[in-house]
């Protein structure tokens, strides 16, 4: 199970499924239809909550706005996904829709300046808190996503010019 009482008799859940990808290849879609099945349920935090890839490192959930935000405890993370919501309903899994678990290892290299790459994967440190859960990963062409991440953050406007591009 991936919900359990502590010793004081408090009520805690982990996701049971998590939704990897990159930004533009359907993750929304997909996410919002997964919650639809009886067995999953959505986190009262919505679609992406990012304690794995930055909230419990301090790291800014958005990397357009970046800047320093107060890390998260995981007991306020286990808040946050709503354990009450989960209480009584057994077989209802909670899904975590961020999929920035694919690929933010945000900050790894301050953390381990000795190594040349990151010493684990966000996956590994799920599969060691929650072994059973499972990572659906969602990618796509990625050319196409690369221009629908574009028209997105520039809100559909085509640069039409070299100075509006180098600007």
């Amino acid at each position: 199970s991936f919900c359990w009482y502590d010793d004081g008799r408090k009520f805690w859940c982990l996701p049971k499924v998590y939704l990897a990808g990159m930004p533009k290849c359907g993750s929304t879609d997909l996410y919002s239809k997964l919650i639809w099945h009886p067995d999953l349920a959505k986190p009262p935090c919505g679609k992406e909550n990012h304690f794995w890839t930055r909230s419990r490192l301090g790291k800014s959930t958005n990397h357009l706005k970046g800047g320093e935000v107060k890390k998260q405890s995981f007991d306020s993370f286990l808040k946050q996904i709503g354990p009450a919501n989960m209480e009584g309903q057994t077989g209802s899994l909670l899904i975590d829709g961020t999929q920035s678990l694919l690929w933010d290892l945000l900050g790894w290299e301050a953390r381990y300046p000795q190594s040349s790459k990151p010493p684990y994967s966000n996956a590994e440190l799920i599969h060691l808190v929650a072994p059973m859960s499972k990572i659906i990963v969602i990618i796509r062409d990625p050319v196409e996503r690369l221009y629908s991440d574009y028209l997105y953050f520039n809100g559909g406007r085509l640069w039409t010019s070299r100075e509006q591009v180098c600007s």
